[in-house]
């Protein structure tokens, strides 16, 4: 097979997958729950576009604007989580952490939510010894008891 044809190829298959994410990260929801699990597919797909940014040579990465649709995927997340925080589906749980330091309260969350297929999602800050877990309000109390030590 020639150069030519193999790029052809190539370049074929990419568009196809590129057209395939798009249509189904794009389909609207109508209740909380469908908007749910839209917000945990585009986690997924954030994070695929994350790793297949990292594989590939920087050149690759620029060529195909893969750094754009890694921050589409990152602001679309961030709008999804927003929306089901604001009409209560998903709720912020702000901690401040007084009896250990804030790393390690991170990591007893991190901990805590693993394996029990919940979403969550956490930041947090070293200076504020804050730190702010978004789930749905059934979950919030595997965060309190991991970051009080419970």
């Amino acid at each position: 097979m020639s150069k030519r044809k193999t790029q052809a190829i190539a370049v074929a298959s990419l568009l196809v997958l590129a057209t395939v994410w798009y249509f189904t990260a794009t389909s609207t929801a109508k209740t909380d729950e469908a908007r749910y699990q839209q917000l945990i597919g585009t986690a997924r797909l954030h994070g695929r576009a994350l790793s297949i940014q990292r594989q590939l040579p920087s050149n690759l990465v620029r060529l195909f604007h893969l750094d754009d649709l890694e921050a589409k995927y990152r602001e679309r997340y961030d709008a999804q989580k927003q929306a089901l925080v604001s009409s209560g589906y998903l709720v912020e749980v702000s901690v401040v952490v007084t009896n250990r330091p804030v790393l390690q309260a991170f990591n007893l969350v991190q901990k805590a939510f693993q394996g029990t297929g919940v979403f969550y999602a956490i930041r947090g800050s070293a200076w504020t010894n804050e730190i702010v877990v978004t789930c749905r309000p059934e979950d919030t109390p595997i965060c309190r008891k991991a970051v009080s030590g419970g």
